[in-house]
């Protein structure tokens, strides 16, 4: 089985469900486990819920960002995702799954979980344009953002290494700053496949579809929109600017999923499992 992690405050708990509910509606067995950092622990049937006070027990890096972050949820959950993973590999949880809760599956993801067998970090890129002739901006963006996603990673047995470094990172610095080469917790990840052999990237780009790839995808055919070549649509990362930009029409493609999406995460707010 599969543990599937995700990082929030309590407002966001329904979207926590709502990934969980996405999976579920594609059979993948797995077990919730989700970090709350502000002063709440719910009651949510199979799911495992972690507070702050229990991953900082007995670990000083995490008490440090609480110091550091505690007026900054947002920057507090960035830095306190490979603490979080530590935590549940330390469990004897061996292959994980993080996501952000604003992301759902349309469909297994076997493309970031089969590499652990052998690795022990799996990176989703955000998959740029990839030359400044067609999007100057976007491309410029792969050096300022990151070449990878930090809301969609696959970690194994063997990534043990490479999270405790990017632990150290993130408990260096999480934050916005691109005159230093910082993009909170994700600039990291640029390094890490090349300090840490185990660390693979994924090349389904069906994976963290979302604002920043939209010139991957077609307009729709047959009712339903198409990534180009043989990848098919299998998580759609609904960040506010991709919601935005569906809801303005300019992302036809992710239209059906986006009402997909909808559904499903009003199912979650009502307290419905499947």
């Amino acid at each position: 089985m599969i543990t599937v992690c995700t990082i929030v405050t309590g407002d966001y708990l329904a979207h926590a469900k709502a990934l969980s509910l996405s999976l579920r509606r594609h059979r993948v067995v797995h077990r919730l486990a989700v970090l709350v950092v502000t002063r709440l622990r719910p009651d949510i049937q199979s799911t495992e819920i972690i507070t702050l006070r229990e991953l900082s027990d007995g670990n000083s890096k995490v008490r440090e960002l609480a110091d550091k972050y505690g007026n900054d949820s947002d920057a507090l959950r960035w830095a306190l995702k490979p603490a979080f993973i530590l935590y549940l590999l330390g469990l004897h949880r061996d292959n994980i799954l993080y996501a952000d809760c604003d992301i759902c599956f349309f469909g297994r993801p076997l493309a970031l979980l089969a590499p652990l067998k052998n690795q022990g970090v799996v990176l989703t890129p955000h998959w740029r344009p990839p030359l400044p002739t067609k999007d100057l901006r976007s491309f410029r963006l792969n050096f300022l953002d990151g070449l990878y996603n930090a809301g969609c990673i696959g970690v194994g047995r063997r990534g043990v290494a490479a999270m405790a470094w990017w632990l150290d990172c993130c408990t260096s610095a999480c934050e916005k700053d691109y005159n230093e080469g910082l993009y909170v917790d994700q600039r990291y990840l640029d390094l890490m496949p090349i300090y840490f052999p185990e660390v693979a990237v994924c090349r389904h780009r069906g994976y963290n579809l979302a604002d920043w790839n939209r010139h991957l995808r077609h307009k729709p055919s047959n009712g339903r929109p198409l990534v180009p070549g043989r990848w098919k649509v299998r998580a759609v990362h609904f960040t506010r600017n991709t919601i935005a930009r569906i809801e303005a029409g300019k992302d036809a493609a992710l239209e059906p999923y986006y009402q997909e999406y909808v559904s499903i995460l009003a199912q979650a707010k009502k307290g419905s499992w499947l």
